[in-house]
């Protein structure tokens, strides 16, 4: 997929989540969730996001976060240290 990458219009925030651990993901294909970028992602461990692409394609990792930062923006793909919960 390329982008700009689909989003969510619907009012039916966080309809899907899933774990994720450490490693770079593409968010709009993960298997049995919505093929749209996610709505939120969430730090569940202090790490490092080496990269975090928004909807139009464009990266902007954030580097150092800690345990609980919460991410809200259309993301469609991240690379993190530590693991992560993706909601869409």
């Amino acid at each position: 997929m390329s982008a700009p990458f689909p989003i969510l219009f619907d009012g039916r925030t966080y309809q899907a989540f899933a774990f994720l651990g450490a490693g770079s993901h593409d968010l709009t294909a993960i298997t049995g969730k919505p093929q749209r970028c996610a709505r939120r992602v969430v730090a569940l461990v202090a790490g490092n996001w080496t990269a975090l692409v928004d909807s139009s394609g464009v990266d902007s990792p954030a580097g150092a976060v800690p345990e609980g930062y919460v991410h809200d923006a259309h993301t469609s793909a991240i690379t993190c240290s530590a693991a992560v919960a993706i909601y869409w």
